[in-house]
């Protein structure tokens, strides 16, 4: 029997206590694209056994779990004071879910253990579920021209047996329809306080995500966080916006893009002190455009140098 890599479901759950099951169900469905599992992550330890001929020794399984990748599209949320359905994977991601009544939720790095939510999460292909509890993870954010935003997600979780069984029917309330990046649709393209004309940004969150097993403990651990990312916008004249003097002063200065103008469909991307890693020139079609790299530096207060604001509906 063939299985259908298209027929591919994936629901999770928040997890009240680590690493318990919170058997998601359909109504928990993550409205995904491009999902990969590795249903079998770790590595192997090799029996080097003394023996009086030749040959392999047998390998034995260590640090045994899953791990799953998939992207969802970022776009705002459907009801008012109640957070975007991708909500419990930021987080999962060790972010911190704030909602302003009335007005926005954010979602703000996180650098407290004990603050960090898990996931119970359950992938489904075509009749095969392989589950994963205590799931946390990491992800980047992707705006590019003529293309909807993103968030590209790794989760790590500890391995539970996979099954045969009847497959989940997935709802998808709640999920809201993505916008283009575009002049119309993105309101605010600012860097360092220069209307850039973005080609394309990229922001990597950069969680270290470690699977421990030892006695007395069994988890996925997020143990460091280095927010990093990558740019590229029309490169205005110098005499306007000296973006490479800039960078060799080191200086910090803010990053803002703002997406969409509709109500329940707007999302903030900001943050306070970005620094810009050696900016070249290059070309796309004829334009002469800058790209760099990014780093993400938080200030003295910490966990903020990055935050995802999601508007409420009006």
């Amino acid at each position: 029997m063939a299985l259908f890599t298209k027929k591919t479901i994936i629901v999770a759950a928040k997890e009240a206590v680590y690493g318990v099951d919170e058997t998601p169900a359909g109504s928990d469905a993550i409205l995904i694209s491009e999902p990969t599992i590795t249903p079998l992550s770790g590595s192997t330890v090799q029996r080097n056994n003394a023996q009086p001929y030749f040959g392999s020794r047998q390998q034995i399984h260590v640090g045994s779990h899953v791990m799953v990748t998939f992207s969802v599209e970022l776009a705002g949320h459907a009801t008012e004071d109640t957070a975007p359905k991708y909500g419990i994977l930021l987080e999962a991601c060790s972010f911190v879910e704030t909602i302003n009544t009335g007005t926005d939720i954010d979602y703000d790095p996180n650098s407290a253990f004990a603050s960090m939510e898990s996931l119970t999460l359950y992938f489904f292909r075509d009749g095969q579920k392989h589950a994963m509890t205590g799931a946390r993870g990491t992800y980047t954010i992707d705006f590019a021209k003529n293309d909807f935003p993103r968030m590209n997600f790794t989760f790590t979780g500890l391995w539970v047996d996979p099954a045969s069984v009847a497959d989940p029917t997935p709802v998808f309330t709640g999920w809201v329809d993505p916008i283009e990046m575009s002049n119309s649709n993105t309101t605010t393209s600012s860097l360092h306080g220069y209307d850039v004309i973005l080609e394309s940004l990229s922001v990597d969150i950069g969680n270290t995500v470690i699977h421990s097993d030892r006695p007395n403990e069994e988890a996925v651990k997020i143990t460091d966080r280095n927010i990093t990312g990558s740019i590229s916008f029309v490169a205005p004249a110098l005499s306007v916006k000296n973006f490479f003097t800039i960078a060799k002063a080191n200086t910090l200065g803010a990053l803002s893009i703002v997406h969409g103008t509709a109500d329940g469909n707007k999302v903030t991307i900001s943050a306070p002190q970005v620094q810009i890693i050696q900016p070249a020139y290059a070309d796309v079609d004829g334009e002469t455009v800058i790209t760099a790299n990014l780093s993400f530096i938080p200030t003295d207060g910490g966990d903020d140098e990055l935050q995802i604001t999601s508007e409420n509906v009006t």
